[in-house]
């Protein structure tokens, strides 16, 4: 049986500086058609509260690793929401958090940020038999959307978002909690992913682990020798058939 192949989004499937000036972009035109204004405006308010949300996000977890996931995130949505009310000068939609997680999708849509190859790559992985899951930072709702935007939702069984297990991405029991989910072990896992850390949390629990280390990934990690390392996309199936093999 082959292994389950686990993939991280950011920085392994999708470069993370292009997705966000794409996703920045993509915003900034939906508020434009949809409230009017100026094209400038909208871009510089929508990236200044991307980066600031984002920053916060990290430093929360970063301090609190174990902490509940949804009461923060909703928090997150709903402060997205009130930046962009304000601007407008409108009260809040009586669902500021599903306001702004629909306006997140319909800007991931017409998103694609991937690497060269990383979309043959799951193609051929996919077509190979290899059962394919998103283990990434971001929750499921903005995985499903950035797959889409990306023409790949079709092939992973699932994306595991910490929102479906309330658990960020930020010690070994995330990937616990993903193959206890499964019901699967992790010797029957690879983990692809490019957050050093992560992968030490994978080999931690006995599962494979392969480090990206593509344009705008995190360093690499050097403590295993002998731990694959992904530079291109182009060649990943045949190393990943090599590395089973051993």
């Amino acid at each position: 049986m082959k292994p389950t192949l686990f993939f991280v989004f950011d920085g392994t499937l999708s470069d993370p500086v292009l997705l966000f000036e794409h996703y920045v972009s993509a915003l900034t035109e939906e508020f434009k058609v949809a409230h009017g204004g100026s094209g400038e405006a909208w871009y510089s308010l929508t990236r200044k509260m991307l980066w600031e949300l984002t920053q916060d996000f990290a430093d929360y977890f970063s301090a609190n690793p174990f902490a509940d996931y949804h009461p923060y995130m909703n928090s997150l949505y709903a402060r997205s929401a009130q930046v962009v009310c304000e601007h407008i000068g409108s009260a809040l939609p009586s669902d500021p958090v599903g306001f702004a997680r629909a306006m997140q999708a319909v800007a991931l849509r017409k998103c694609n940020a991937f690497y060269d190859g990383a979309t043959e790559a799951l193609a051929l992985l996919h077509q190979q038999g290899y059962p394919i899951v998103m283990a990434s930072g971001q929750e499921s709702g903005f995985l499903q959307a950035a797959l889409e935007g990306a023409g790949v939702v079709h092939i992973p069984q699932g994306w595991f978002g910490p929102d479906l297990i309330n658990c960020a991405k930020e010690s070994t029991r995330y990937f616990e909690r993903i193959f206890e989910a499964l019901q699967i072990s992790p010797a029957s896992a690879v983990v692809i992913d490019d957050l050093a850390p992560a992968v030490l949390w994978a080999e931690e629990l006995g599962a494979k682990a392969v480090q990206a280390q593509l344009a705008n990934s995190q360093p690499r990690e050097e403590s295993n020798s002998n731990r694959l390392i992904l530079t291109s996309w182009h060649d990943f199936p045949l190393q990943l058939e090599r590395l089973l093999e051993k």
